[in-house]
Order: C-alpha cells, then structure tokens, then sequence
C-alpha cells in the first residue's frame, strides 16, 4: 500500500530497478538514493532486494520477488504499467537503473542510467562457450529489448563521453538526449599498521572473472618476465582477486600451478582490503578490455599508485591527465613485461599527480538538474 507521503503535493519520480540485485549496479542505486534527500521529490522504488538507506525519509520502497530474465521483460511489458494503475501512482518521471525503459504512458518521460556496455562493444562472442554465453546475448539479443522501449521521451544517463557516443550511434539517440555524470567514489583511508613492508614487487589486480578482464594476459606477462629476467620474476607476487574455481573457468588452471609461488589468489575482498593492497602494491594492474569508467583506476590513482592499463577508451579518458600511468595495448603480453621490467631497472619514480577532484564530488547532485532538464 503506498502511504500518504507518496500522495502528497510533492512529485513523484517511480525507480524501476527490479533487476538490481548484485555488485555495481546495486551500488550505483544506493548511492543515488542517498542523495535523493536533497531533492524535493518523493520516490518509490521498485527492486527486489531492500536496502538500508540512513536518514532519508522521501523514498518509499515496494518490494519483488527476485525476477528471472522472463518474468523482467514481463515485468517491463506488462506488470510495471499494471502495477503503477493498481497503487494508484501518478509518476511525473520514470527511472531506470537496469538499462532498460517499460511501457508506460508516452507523455510521461523516462531517465534510463544506463552501464551495460557489452551491447555497446564490437566484439565476437562465442555462444557455445558457457563463460561466453551470457555476453552474447548481451551483444546479440539484449539490444532489441533496448532499442524497443526508448521513446521519443526516453532520456540517458551514462557514466562517460566515450559512452554517450557509442549509445547514441548504437541505439540511434540524439546527443543532447545522453547526459554524462561520472561516478561518485569515495576516498579512503588506509590504516597504515595494516600495511606490511616487503622486498618482493605486489602486481595488484582486483577485478572478477569474466573473459574480457583479460587475466590470460597478465600469466602470459608472468611467463615472458621469468624467461627475460628470472630474478624479478622471483620476486614478484601477482595478487588476484579470483577463487581456484574462476581460475578453472577461464582455462587457466595450468599456468596457475606452474606459478603458484607468484600469485596470489585472494578471492572477493572487503573494500578494506582492497585498499590495503593498493597501498602495499608497486603496481596496479589493469589489463580489462570492457570497462565502463574502471573504477579500480580511480581508486588507484587517488593513492598515486604506478598503474599499467589496457590501452582502451576507457582508461584513456578516465586517467587522461594523470602522470603516473603507462597505457599498453592490451594483448601485448610482452609490452606489458617489459613495462614492469623497465620500470624496477630505471626506479622510475613517481610523479605527485592528483587527478581525484574531478571524481572526488558528489555527482548524484548532478542528477536533480538533468530531471529538471528533461522535465521543464
């Protein structure tokens, strides 16, 4: 039953995000509804998981059963414009943070903050392969549902430049219909009696186990670093945020054992410890060839770490501008040797390069303009 806060003369913006569940994607919805506070509005929140949200008092939230891909396009088709008649909803705005809009009446506007950009990629997926199949339907078949439900009313919200451009030409949207707004990232304080001092170089890469994080890379770069210099190679410990089991999913399993003195497999890891390793690593590693922002640039650059990154546009414009940073192409393993190699035998040192103002803010705020944008 919706209250009579949600009835009141405040507007009310409706948030569909029955499909954020996990990892990023809840992330981002939290933290836009942390903000919502400043905003003299009243939101009502569809999702199917509930949140904790300290001190905000403008957020109604009505819980889902946890949907299947089926039951979220029926959801998107069907349940959502039921379910808003049934309640009794007057939505002035709707949004989206599953990347996709819902049918709904044409005169009332839509805000999809949209972050999948596998749809967004050219890149071969190969369907047979089970640790490749779900990306091919992101880049096969997801982008009909997409394209089908932006109106003429649909607006975007999309984390970078590079994005916008991609969306526009991938889904035919005009420009001036895709706003940017960086992710909000804070800073973080590492305790400094959790960190350890050591002689052996830490090569820190937190990232999941998808193909497109391209860890291969990185035991490739292992393997070219032991043949050309065998004495680095013993003192360099690969830190990895992998289980044994994502090790076997990627075909790794093999090289993993014949190293298994110079990696590190840590698992999932508190944001704690996360930034306890980028505190004790010589260098962050960041081979990914898909990214939205790369959020764990961002991270690492606030420290002022040494970072190697995949050559990709995304890295380029998340650290465009930062000193400490060398961009490799990203399946040239022996580049990537060579680049740690050279930098031990050059001590080369590190630049003060602070390039965290600009995604230090709270960009949420930036939010409430777009609405009023596309609403006035």
């Amino acid at each position: 039953m919706i209250s009579e806060k949600s009835t009141s003369s405040k507007k009310t913006i409706v948030v569909n995000a029955t499909a954020t569940v996990t990892s990023g994607a809840l992330t981002i919805l939290q933290q836009f509804l942390e903000s919502v506070n400043e905003f003299n509005l009243n939101f009502i929140v569809f999702c199917c998981v509930k949140l904790e949200i300290k001190a905000v008092t403008n957020i109604e939230f009505i819980i889902l059963n946890k949907k299947n891909y089926l039951e979220r396009v029926f959801w998107d088709y069907y349940g959502f414009r039921r379910s808003i008649k049934k309640l009794k909803i007057e939505p002035f705005l709707i949004m989206s943070f599953q990347n996709t809009g819902v049918v709904f009446d044409k005169k009332i506007p839509q805000l999809i903050y949209y972050h999948n950009i596998i749809p967004l990629i050219s890149r071969y997926w190969n369907p047979i392969k089970k640790n490749e199949r779900i990306l091919w339907f992101y880049a096969k078949i997801y982008p009909f549902f997409v394209s089908y439900l932006i109106m003429r009313n649909t607006y975007f919200i999309v984390q970078a430049e590079w994005i916008k451009k991609k969306l526009s030409k991938k889904f035919d949207v005009a420009l001036k219909k895709i706003f940017v707004i960086p992710p909000s990232v804070a800073l973080h304080i590492v305790d400094d009696q959790l960190v350890t001092v050591s002689e052996i170089y830490r090569l820190f890469y937190p990232a999941t186990g998808f193909i497109y994080k391209n860890h291969n890379l990185l035991f490739e770069m292992l393997k070219i670093l032991k043949l050309v210099n065998n004495d680095l190679f013993k003192r360099t410990n690969l830190v990895l945020t992998l289980t044994e089991d994502e090790i076997k999913t990627l075909g790794l399993m093999e090289d993993y054992s014949c190293m298994k003195n110079n990696i590190t497999l840590t698992g999932n890891l508190s944001k704690d410890r996360i930034w306890q390793e980028y505190t004790q690593s010589k260098v962050v590693l960041f081979p990914s060839t898909i990214e939205t922002v790369g959020l764990p640039l961002i991270e690492a650059a606030s420290q002022n770490k040494y970072i190697f990154c995949a050559k990709e546009e995304y890295a380029l414009e998340t650290l465009a501008g930062y000193k400490n940073v060398e961009f490799i192409d990203s399946y040239d393993s022996q580049a990537w040797a060579d680049a740690f190699n050279n930098l031990i035998k050059y001590e080369k040192a590190i630049i003060p390069s602070n390039i965290w103002n600009k995604h230090s803010a709270n960009t949420w705020i930036e939010v409430l303009g777009t609405i009023n944008k596309i609403t006035h």
